[in-house]
């Protein structure tokens, strides 16, 4: 009899052990990224998964308490993208199709979304790099954090997987700044015409990509 009981309180501290680090509380403005650790493997170097295999998951987990077997899973949490006001949010694809040969930027489309669901980009064939959309001030959305980078004047949203980025993440102790990116932080700041003294001003816009 003792014997048995001691298998069983084994039992319930394994039950116990999973249980809890199965749970997971996102805060209400996180994300959870999930890890799969057990599956086939994602084909052509894709950073996703889209339909169950290993790495990291499309769906994110919302606010709220998640349950995610362990260790079948990992989960990583991120913040939600938010642009400040005043500023703007750039958007960088690491999935989708590859940009025409050269464009600078990718073509966007109503049906491609505000880019808070990466199965919605890929299923209407976004494609990978810069968007040509920016985020406005003030938005808050829970964007996949290896789907999509965001850039604003003081944050950089994302986990980068070019090789360059991840290097320069890890020796700045991931305080990537929009430098690593080839923008400045008055670049990612709205653009306010108003007037200089007693002179009325206007705004010429030249665009440097486009038929």
């Amino acid at each position: 009899m003792p014997a048995v009981l001691g298998v069983v309180v084994v039992l319930l501290v394994i039950v116990a052990v999973l249980a809890l680090r199965s749970l997971h509380s996102i805060g209400p403005a996180q994300v959870g990224l999930v890890n799969k650790r057990l599956g086939r493997r994602l084909r052509n170097d894709d950073p996703i998964a889209f339909q169950g295999e290993s790495g990291y998951q499309a769906d994110l987990l919302m606010p709220g308490l998640r349950f995610k077997l362990w260790p079948v899973y990992a989960v990583q949490k991120h913040p939600w993208v938010q642009v400040p006001a005043g500023e703007i949010g750039v958007v960088i694809a690491q999935v989708g199709q590859p940009l025409p040969i050269g464009a600078k930027s990718a073509e966007y489309r109503p049906e491609l979304g505000n880019f808070a669901d990466a199965r919605t980009f890929l299923a209407h064939g976004g494609q990978k790099g810069v968007q040509r959309p920016v985020l406005t001030p003030g938005t808050l959305l829970p964007i996949h954090p290896v789907a999509f980078i965001v850039i604003t004047a003081g944050a950089i949203y994302g986990a980068p997987i070019a090789a360059d980025l991840r290097l320069a993440a890890g020796a700045s102790r991931n305080q990537l700044t929009p430098g690593h990116f080839g923008l400045s932080p008055d670049q990612l700041r709205v653009v306010v015409i108003a007037p200089q003294g007693g002179t009325d001003v206007l705004g010429i816009v030249t665009a440097l990509e486009g038929p």
